[in-house]
């Protein structure tokens, strides 16, 4: 009888330290931050941060993103990843964008715009995701100016949120290192990149070559005092000019007189 106890005993301590496996559906919490400050442009490119906390074992896929940047364009964007077992894994990636149709057509849609596939997308296998994967960016306000400041003192910067455009404010949003998208498609969230008193050298090959191909597509850059593009080379080729007198955005009063 006593052996049997003891038996009984031991089944129930090594079933109590035995490791308990996670199925692969309840192990995967996600976290998803749009934009910057959750704001994105319509129809327009914008980063987008996300956050995976692994409570299983390890496991590699496909996150698989929607996008419709436009009527004639909508599909998927995938993205490789490895959540190692019990880590937290932060990636940013870039999403080509979001219609009007898809913005004012489905506000109350209950449509996933993140999903994870175990071995790849091809192989059809979908891992369910605990967290905001039906949440939905917000949106600027159209036709408002939109203006990324990448500067060491924001509040010398403070004249610029005094600016009007077509008689409407405009956006004004601070750029860190780690909030610059690598990207250059990204960055089409901005309409205008302010670089003023910024150690452009913190900034790693990947955001200068971001910033070059995002402004030779287009976009608008402009320089405040003491650019320091020297620091990089790759920023250093973009402009054909050498800057020898500064002037400070407060003086600067032709530009302000333009709206």
């Amino acid at each position: 009888m006593r052996l049997i106890k003891r038996l009984s005993l031991l089944l129930c301590l090594l079933f109590l330290l035995a490791p308990v496996e996670v199925p692969a559906e309840d192990s995967l919490e996600i976290s998803i931050t749009y934009g910057v400050d959750g704001k994105v442009q319509l129809g327009k490119g914008y980063p987008a941060t996300v956050t995976v906390k692994n409570n299983g074992e390890t496991i590699s896929g496909d996150l698989v993103f929607f996008t419709n940047p436009n009527y004639e364009t909508a599909g998927n964007m995938v993205v490789p990843v490895e959540f190692p077992k019990g880590e937290e894994t932060t990636l940013q990636v870039s999403i080509p964008g979001l219609n009007e149709n898809y913005h004012y057509g489905t506000q109350n849609n209950k449509q996933q715009l993140v999903k994870f596939y175990e071995e790849g997308w091809e192989s059809g296998k979908e891992v369910s995701l605990k967290g905001n994967t039906t949440k939905r960016p917000t949106f600027f306000q159209e036709n408002r100016v939109v203006i990324g400041v990448l500067t060491e003192n924001p509040d010398e910067l403070n004249v610029l949120k005094t600016v009007r455009y077509n008689n409407d404010s405009i956006e004004l949003l601070n750029l860190t290192k780690e909030n610059l998208p690598s990207d250059a498609t990204a960055l089409e969230i901005f309409d205008v990149m302010v670089i003023n008193n910024y150690q452009v050298s913190t900034l790693n090959d990947q955001q200068a070559q971001a910033i070059q191909d995002w402004v030779r597509a287009g976009g608008h850059i402009m320089l405040g005092s003491d650019p320091l593009l020297e620091q990089h080379e790759a920023l250093h080729r973009l402009f054909l000019m050498e800057i020898e007198k500064q002037t400070s955005f407060e003086q600067f009063k032709l530009f302000w007189n333009l709206r």
